[in-house]
């Protein structure tokens, strides 16, 4: 809800942002499908898609997307990333990303 509300505030103030939203994961991942995360134009983000270095890399896509002013979708396999565990995820997440 948080997020709406700020896509809100956002667009009454004329102000940016790129939403990532993600749209499918296969196998074992950090995030859902529905999650979103919002990425402002400093790289501040509001939000979560599941954390870590996949996060942060789609983060980067989402400047870069809001750069382009075009929404595109990305994909991040989570085949060598180990969690706290010591275990890998080994899945993989596809994310649409569309500025605003």
């Amino acid at each position: 809800m948080k997020i709406l509300t700020e896509l809100a505030r956002l667009e009454a103030a004329g102000g940016r942002a790129a939403v990532v939203t993600v749209i499918q994961t296969r196998g074992s991942t950090p995030g859902e499908a529905g999650q979103r995360m919002l990425v402002f134009p400093d790289g501040r983000t509001m939000g979560s898609i599941g954390g870590g270095c996949m996060e942060n890399a789609l983060r980067l896509e989402a400047l870069d997307c809001l750069r382009d002013d075009t929404p595109r979708t990305a994909e991040y396999a989570l085949d060598d990333e180990v969690d706290e565990s010591g275990m890998v995820c080994g899945g993989k997440l596809r994310v649409f990303i569309q500025p605003l």
